[in-house]
């Protein structure tokens, strides 16, 4: 099961003075996210396990003219019949204090994050029929951080790994900055490992520097003869606008949970199979044998070492901004009669810093 739910407070005052309509306000969000996960009991696989004493009966021998396919349907059907087990699959979750395994217990990742903005904006009537707008709204996005002890960590080091992270590396270039990429038998670093993402421990840095300027313009025209009018009707009747603005955007939460539950250390594998050497005496039966759980360390110890060479090392840039957007446009709107109008509008947007 999961939820992610999202509590908004936001105020906003309008002030007339003049020729001048201010707008002013703040918002603040914050978003919570919860996700458990569970496997409730044992899965078995019934089959033939290399080595079980059983298998030396399905020959040709045994049964004349029987070919390849029928030997392995045979032993198949063989295996069900009486119960051979092949794998027993389970798991192992950690549980809230981060620190003990339980054998097919329940994991719970719990994370939040804080968004703030404020802004102030002037619509200035600078002409009867000429309106300019210009605002300015400033955005933290507060890293994101967990609300227990589930979640695995680790440093750029770590990326890098016994290569090393070497001198002069920019994060995320890919022509110059590059450290010690591609030096083959260049060994300056250590072992990579994995640390606990401790409660209420930061992602990474907070962005500040998130200024989010706009502009605008509106133009009233139209004339009550000649060329303009039959281009743009009566006074009143066509609206020319347009306008620039800057907008940041926040991440949503499965963009967090994915990348630190993607990495080691909230579920164990728990499977016994002859792969992991724990099947036990073949044959392994249904009705007679043990199934019980393997052994398995149920205590989870930092600095982690990697388990596999296909684990993940997962992390954020430490200094990773914000994505961003700056759009413009420009349309126009004319009135057709009293109650329809026809507009175009050009919009044009750019993104930057997308993750």
């Amino acid at each position: 099961s999961r939820e992610g739910s999202t509590r908004v407070f936001e105020d906003t005052l309008n002030w007339l003075r003049g020729s001048h309509a201010f707008t002013m306000g703040a918002s603040v969000t914050r978003g919570d996210v919860w996700l458990k996960n569970q496997r409730l009991v044992p899965t078995l696989t019934l089959g033939m396990a290399t080595g079980d004493p059983a298998d030396a009966m399905f020959t040709t021998a045994n049964f004349p003219g029987a070919s390849s396919t029928d030997l392995t349907n045979a032993r198949n059907l063989y295996s069900v019949l009486t119960g051979r087990v092949t794998t027993i699959g389970r798991e192992a979750r950690i549980g809230e204090d981060g620190s003990t395994y339980n054998i097919l217990g329940e994991s719970l990742q719990k994370g939040r994050m804080w968004q703030l903005g404020f802004f102030l904006q002037d619509g200035w009537r600078l002409k009867q029929n000429l309106t300019l707008n210009a605002g300015l709204r400033y955005e933290v996005s507060l890293p994101f951080y967990a609300l227990n002890n589930s979640y695995s960590m680790a440093t750029i080091e770590d990326i890098f790994g016994r290569t090393g992270t070497g001198s002069g590396l920019v994060i995320g270039s890919v022509e110059s900055g590059l450290g010690n990429l591609f030096q083959p038998g260049v060994q300056q670093g250590t072992a990579s490992t994995y640390k606990m993402l401790t409660k209420k421990s930061n992602a990474y840095n907070t962005d500040l520097n998130n200024l989010a300027p706009s502009f605008g313009v509106a133009w009233t025209t139209g004339a009550d003869e000649g060329v303009l009018h039959r281009l743009f009707g009566s006074k009143g009747d066509t609206v020319v606008r347009g306008g620039l603005n800057v907008a940041y955007q926040r991440g949503g939460m499965s963009d967090f949970t994915e990348v630190f539950g993607d990495n080691p250390g909230i579920l164990i594998d728990a499977t016994r199979n002859l792969s992991n050497g724990n099947l036990g005496t073949l044959p392994v039966l249904m009705r007679s044998s043990d199934l019980g759980a393997p052994d398995v360390p149920l205590e989870r110890v930092y600095p982690m070492s990697v388990p596999s060479r296909s684990s993940n090392i997962r992390i954020f840039d430490p200094n990773i901004q914000l994505p961003w957007a700056l759009t413009g446009q420009i349309g126009i709107q004319r009135a057709l009669s009293g109650n329809m109008s026809i507009e175009a509008r050009f919009v044009h947007t750019d993104s930057h810093a997308g993750w």
